[in-house]
């Protein structure tokens, strides 16, 4: 794969690290709870693609703003943020600090993805929650255990590694 950091391009999020293995997509809107959460899915769900707008390199980390490119769930160009309860989730409407830091940890030559920690803009590490040890169980394809859904949060849970899957440069 062709090196992009320090490039715009739009790519799909896949978790690859210990413990952790996924696909990132949106949570959906059923009625009971409102849709736009970012979570852990097993292959069975599709993922969300994402643009990532380039903005500097700064620390060892390369900085972007990062929307939702999913033109089928209504969510198309919102931004990525933080709630203030830690969860990362896509907002059209409210105000967010969508400054992403990337921080590069393998692979960026031809014959290795790209894989990377992601921070918000504080610093916060972008983690997933507990519920997608091993012991999870699989409920139409989101990783679970007992009540609770494997979301991206920056406050508790397993560091979250992240890797690029069909990844397009913008121009």
């Amino acid at each position: 794969m062709e090196n992009v950091m320090g490039r715009g391009f739009s790519a799909r999020l896949k978790c690859a690290g210990i413990g952790v293995r996924g696909v990132v997509t949106l949570s959906r809107s059923n009625g009971l709870t409102k849709g736009g959460w970012l979570l852990v899915a097993d292959g069975s769900v599709p993922s969300t693609p994402f643009k990532f707008e380039y903005q500097k390199e700064a620390d060892g980390r390369f900085h972007y703003s990062v929307n939702s490119g999913d033109v089928d769930s209504g969510y198309e160009g919102a931004a990525l943020g933080i709630s203030t309860n830690g969860y990362l989730g896509v907002y059209q409407v409210a105000s967010v600090e969508n400054l992403w830091k990337l921080e590069v940890i393998a692979g960026q030559d031809e014959n290795r993805p790209t894989r990377f920690w992601l921070f918000g803009a504080a610093g916060e590490q972008v983690k997933v929650s507990s519920a997608v040890r091993h012991t999870g169980t699989r409920y139409g394809g989101v990783y679970r255990t007992s009540d609770r859904t494997a979301y991206l949060n920056t406050r508790k849970g397993i560091v979250a590694e992240f890797e690029l899957d069909e990844v397009t440069l913008l121009d």
